[in-house]
């Protein structure tokens, strides 16, 4: 197997590009447009792209001679005795101190245990090659980069000798305690790279019909695992493992073209998960009982800015936007989490031991806001999180800031916010919806209120002279 993939490389090296056509690639939770505006840039010798995509490219070249990966290659083995079943440990569960075999393990919640990975390693060097190879095929055209990446998944999902089973019953294995169980949020944190990978190797001649349906078949056997007795629990979680239940079923349904599948599950987390998520001030209490508490806040919330942009295939669902009748949805609990990401106030909400700031997810999710709502706002505050990789990192290319088009404040558009904004919320002053002055582009305030007032003006004096 090593043999092979070493010879697949040395052949790319000499065929550049002098594949057939294939088909049309496919895009799930990225945009498509983003992704080719910033291919066109990055040809026209964008400077703002360069270390983007330059950083991603080198990274492909790297993993042209990763791999393969399989759930097989390691010494673990399933309480099934086939080791082509997933198999992890509980990420915060460690060996006892107090007993010569260290059973039972003992929770420290918060507390990854390095050792508690499993075939997670698989996945993860699976999922930074396919990320990396992926973009670099579609951004670089090389079918040196799909024809690793086909090989890749193939003996990950689709040879016999290497497939994992598309069935998850030993993730969060706890020696001496529990045997394992369906953690959909185990694997989700892999999956969703891989999968925009498959849609992107569609355009490839190297990713088959026969790998395609292959790869389909597969997903849509997870999906049926996934709706079985032994999944009821992540299914029914209120928390983090649901709103990870809820995307991974979605994505794996719109990967085997079950669009309808998708969007039943996509307005079941809106109708129904969400609305346990946020309380009225924008905290989520679900999560609150958690050690790093802040971190499942600013991860559940990236999770469902996945599901967001998934619903973002079709027309009459809008997660981003979506408020309940007493305005909490995703904006009001993205609002309630930035004053501690950059640092404005201290989390106070966990009485045990600090734990480490994760600058690097605070950046994706206000990335992923800005765009949403086209708010310079949000990328204002990717500068004050500290996050040093910023100028390399790839959602420069899936999130790209080139794609924001108005500045907070800017109520006429032109550019920046300066007396002509200000003489139209004057006009606007003190107007309520549904009266003759007002004017929804003065509501200026996060989130929108109803009314032009202080907080609107507020925002105008705060962000006065502002320009792109």
């Amino acid at each position: 197997m090593k043999l092979l993939g070493v010879l697949m490389v040395l052949f790319c090296f000499s065929c550049k590009s002098s594949g057939e056509t294939g088909g049309v690639s496919r895009m799930f939770t990225w945009n498509k447009g983003y992704i080719d505006t910033a291919k066109q840039k990055w040809i026209e010798g964008d400077a703002g792209l360069k270390s983007a995509i330059n950083t991603v490219v080198a990274n492909a070249n790297i993993q042209l001679t990763a791999g393969p990966f399989s759930v097989v290659f390691d010494d673990l083995m399933p309480p099934s005795n086939d080791k082509h079943d997933y198999m992890s440990c509980g990420a915060y569960w460690w060996p006892n101190p107090d007993t010569s075999d260290g059973l039972p393990w003992i929770r420290r919640d918060g507390h990854v245990n390095p050792a508690s990975v499993g075939d997670g390693k698989a996945m993860a060097g699976l999922r930074a090659a396919c990320l990396n190879l992926g973009l670099a095929y579609y951004l670089t055209d090389d079918e040196c980069y799909a024809a690793h990446a086909a090989y890749l998944l193939r003996v990950f999902f689709l040879e016999e000798d290497t497939r994992m089973n598309p069935r998850i019953l030993y993730s969060q294995v706890i020696p001496g305690v529990s045997p394992g169980y369906c953690s959909v949020a185990d694997i989700a944190n892999y999956l969703r790279s891989v999968f925009e990978t498959a849609g992107i190797l569609e355009r490839s001649p190297h990713w088959t019909d026969a790998d395609k349906e292959g790869l389909q078949a597969w997903s849509l056997q997870l999906l049926q695992f996934y709706g079985q007795s032994d999944c009821k629990h992540q299914r029914d979680d209120p928390a983090n493992h649901g709103t990870n239940f809820d995307l991974m079923t979605a994505l794996l349904a719109m990967y085997a073209d079950q669009e309808d599948v998708a969007r039943a599950r996509i307005v079941h987390f809106r109708d129904n998960r969400m609305p346990g998520q946020i309380a009225l001030d924008g905290r989520n209490p679900l999560e609150m009982t958690r050690a790093d508490n802040f971190m499942y806040h600013c991860y559940n919330w990236q999770v469902m800015s996945y599901l967001a942009e998934l619903a973002e295939h079709f027309t009459d669902i809008d997660l981003w936007n979506y408020a309940m009748p007493d305005g909490r949805g995703m904006r009001l609990a993205l609002e309630f989490i930035i004053p501690y990401m950059i640092g404005e106030k201290d989390w106070t909400f966990w009485p045990g031991e600090s734990f480490a700031r994760t600058p690097e997810r605070y950046m994706r999710c206000l990335r992923s806001a800005a765009l949403a709502y086209d708010s310079f706002r949000y990328e204002r505050f990717i500068k004050e999180i500290g996050y040093s990789s910023l100028e390399r990192d790839y959602e420069n290319i899936i999130h790209p800031r080139f794609a924001l088009t108005t500045i907070d404040g800017d109520i006429d558009h032109d550019g920046d916010v300066d007396f002509a904004d200000f003489v139209i919320m004057a006009r606007a002053w003190l107007c309520s919806a549904g009266e003759a002055c007002w004017n929804r582009s003065a509501d200026v305030s996060v989130p929108e209120d109803g009314v032009i007032d202080l907080k609107d003006l507020h925002v105008l004096c705060n962000l006065w002279l502002d320009s792109m």
